[in-house]
């Protein structure tokens, strides 16, 4: 028999994990030189989009669009999540 689980956003499951495991990776970006990663626990990823988009609210509103002028990598994600959190169309 199939448990079926509930579908859940990206931010719902972000929390989750961050509430839940803060310190586990959540995303590992390699360089240009594999010896060069950065890991991100899910507690980082989780603070810095709220940060974000705490200061996304306070400019944009539910719904308006955004473009995201950051170099790949960590900034993206953080930027992109703090669009999703903030309610605004990355």
């Amino acid at each position: 028999m199939t448990t079926i689980v509930p579908a859940h956003t990206v931010l719902e499951r972000l929390r989750d994990h961050a509430e839940r495991q803060p310190s586990a990776p959540a995303c590992v970006f390699v360089g240009e030189h594999v010896e060069t990663e950065r890991i991100l626990t899910y507690a980082e990823v989780d603070r810095a989009a709220l940060a974000i988009a705490t200061g996304l609210r306070a400019r944009l509103n539910p719904g308006d669009r955004a473009i995201l002028l950051v170099p790949e990598g960590p900034g993206f994600a953080h930027a992109f999540l703090g669009c999703l959190r903030a309610g605004v169309i990355a």
